[in-house]
């Protein structure tokens, strides 16, 4: 699973960031959220960590842009916006969910769990292979061959047309 995280403190980061990638994530990091926006519109990854304070563009915009762009990306707020006002902002405006900092590691493991549970587009990319008989077929992996496999679909061209 590839997570991109927005945090613009350099220690918040580090600490999140390698507890995620030692649980088996990959995970990019974004200071900025002018920077945070354009990779989530022109990169591949499958949950957004965003902090609300963000230099560039608050966290808050970024989210909206995402889903004004019509993205389904999960969206994890982490930031320490801890009014309830806050918390409901972060969420009608597109977040699925909305952690306050100081936070327990475990809590946000959890949440991450959780998310890529629910279908739709986190689950799509997250199960990014298929595996029939002892065959394994990556999405795309026909392409440019007459067929093309498709990981909405989650189904395979027929191989023995």
């Amino acid at each position: 699973m590839k997570i991109l995280l927005a945090e613009d403190d350099v220690v918040n980061a580090e600490y999140i960031r390698k507890g995620l990638i030692e649980k088996g994530f990959v995970v990019d990091w974004v200071t900025d959220g002018r920077e945070a926006l354009t990779y989530c519109l022109y990169n591949q990854c499958d949950l957004f960590i965003a902090d609300r304070m963000l230099p560039g563009m608050d966290g808050l915009s970024v989210v909206k842009a995402l889903r004004a762009s019509g993205s389904q990306l999960p969206v994890i707020f982490l930031t320490a916006m801890s009014d309830v006002d806050d918390k409901v902002e972060g969420l009608l405006a597109g977040g699925d969910d909305y952690m306050v900092k100081p936070f327990h590691f475990s809590e946000l493991l959890a949440r991450i769990t959780v998310l890529s549970r629910r279908p739709g587009e986190s689950t799509e990319k997250l199960n990014w292979w298929y595996t029939i008989s002892n065959w394994t077929f990556l999405p795309g992996w026909l392409k440019g061959r007459g067929r093309q496999s498709s990981s909405r679909t989650k189904s395979l061209p027929c191989l023995s047309c």
